[in-house]
């Protein structure tokens, strides 16, 4: 999924990130679910995404609240 979501195959890479979710949930797997949703025009899932990341902490949880803050002020 992820190297689907790097060559924007969008599509191909939602449904592969998602089914990895459902065996093994990480916080990558979020942030590139948020990308794609964010880059649809998916606001409300793409924010859902990212809160996830944000909960996670981190260099990537940083990264989602600024993706956060970013689409409040849109």
């Amino acid at each position: 999924g992820l190297a689907l979501a790097e060559q924007k195959k969008d599509s191909a890479a939602k449904q592969a990130l998602q089914k990895s979710l459902k065996l093994l949930p990480t916080q990558i797997a979020y942030w590139q679910l948020g990308q794609i949703e964010q880059r649809s025009g998916n606001k409300n899932a793409a924010t859902q995404y990212y809160q996830q990341v944000a909960k996670a902490g981190g260099e990537l949880g940083k990264a989602a609240q600024a993706e956060l803050q970013k689409m409040s002020s849109t």
